[in-house]
C-alpha cells in the first residue's frame, strides 16, 4: 500500500472516531502540534524515526510531551506506532486536517510572504480569498524571503502570485523575447 494510501486511510479511521466523539478540531490541532515538535527537534525526529527504539518508549515521551492531549490521540499514536507507521505520521496528519476541513466545509491554503504578515494582513487575504472561493478559507502563513515582496498564495490547486520575484521573473522573459525578437526579425519591439 502507497504512504499516501496509507495516510489517507488512516486519516479517514480517525476522522470517524472524532466526529462520533466531538473532537474534530481538536485532533487537527493536536496531530499538527505534535508533528511540529518532531521537525523542529532533531533529536526528537531523528528518535521518533530510528526503528531501534521500541513503540513503547516513543509513546512515553510522546505522553511526556503531550500532557493536555486527548486520550483519543494517545490512543491513535499508539496503534500508528504498532503497526509500523510513525514514518507517515506527518502524511496522515496533512491528509486528517484536510478531511476535517472538508467536512466543514473550508478549504485549507498557504499564503507565502517575504516577511511576516500582521494578524490584520492575515485577516484580511483571508476574507479575500473566502470571498473568491465562496466558502470559508484558512491559510497558513510562512516566510519565503526569496519572494523579495509581495504575496503568493496557493488554495487547492489554484496559485494567486503577486510576488515581487515572479514580477521580475516574467518582466526578464519578456525582455528575453523582445532581445530574440530583434536579433531574429530586425523588427522593433512592440510595448
Amino acid at each position: 500500500m502507497s504512504a499516501s494510501t496509507v495516510a489517507e486511510t488512516y486519516a479517514e479511521s480517525l476522522l470517524l472516531v472524532c466526529k462520533g466523539s466531538h473532537e474534530v478540531d481538536r485532533m487537527v490541532d493536536e496531530l499538527e502540534g505534535f508533528t511540529h515538535l518532531t521537525r523542529e527537534h532533531p533529536a526528537l525526529a531523528s528518535a521518533w524515526r530510528n526503528p531501534r527504539i521500541p513503540s513503547a518508549q516513543k509513546l512515553k515521551v510522546a505522553a511526556a510531551l503531550t500532557p493536555g492531549y486527548s486520550e483519543t490521540f494517545h490512543r491513535f499514536l499508539a496503534v500508528v506506532l504498532r503497526r509500523g507507521r510513525g514514518l507517515e505520521l506527518d502524511a496522515i496528519a496533512g491528509a486528517y486536517r484536510r478531511k476535517a476541513r472538508a467536512l466543514q466545509g473550508v478549504l485549507d491554503g498557504e499564503v507565502r510572504t517575504a516577511v511576516p504578515l500582521t494578524d490584520a494582513e492575515h485577516a484580511r487575504i483571508e476574507a479575500a480569498m473566502t470571498r473568491s472561493f465562496g466558502q470559508k478559507v484558512r491559510l497558513v502563513r510562512r516566510v519565503d524571503p526569496r519572494l523579495i515582496g509581495g504575496v503568493r498564495v496557493r488554495v487547492g490547486d489554484r496559485l494567486l502570485d503577486r510576488s515581487l520575484s515572479s514580477a521580475l521573473e516574467r518582466l526578464g522573459e519578456r525582455l528575453t523575447q523582445t532581445a530574440l525578437g530583434e536579433v531574429d526579425g530586425g523588427d522593433e519591439p512592440t510595448a
